[in-house]
């Protein structure tokens, strides 16, 4: 079941931008900014993976930003990817998820994400 409208996300230094779908199946989905120049596009893509048992699941969220130099063609790519891995009506429940996604939320603070830049762990 994919999200059943256009997601938009506030982007500090543009405003709101605005990811529409351009493809999905059965276990993905692909939403990009329409108003982005297609030398720099930026996406969202939302993927499901679940086991043959159907108790173990991974959900990958990650937004994608390209920018190619029109000089040199030199293509470079920036991702941010969440992942979410869990097993089915074992120990955590939904709300212990949503704790965890809280705590991360504050750790990814602008002096963290510039250490991350800077390969600190």
């Amino acid at each position: 079941m994919a999200f059943t409208s256009d997601i938009t996300l506030h982007n500090a230094a543009e405003g709101n931008q605005v990811y529409s779908l351009v493809s999905q199946d059965n276990t993905r989905s692909v939403r990009k900014d329409a108003t982005r120049p297609i030398g720099a596009p930026m996406g969202l893509t939302i993927a499901h993976e679940i086991s043959k048992d159907g108790t173990k699941v991974n959900t990958a969220v990650w937004l994608e930003r390209t920018e190619i130099d029109d000089e040199s063609l030199v293509i470079e790519n920036g991702k941010i990817l969440l992942k979410l891995s869990y097993t089915k009506g074992v120990v955590l429940t939904a709300d212990d998820i949503q704790e965890l996604r809280k705590e991360l939320v504050e750790f990814l603070s602008a002096a963290n994400v510039t250490k991350l830049l800077n390969q600190e762990h």
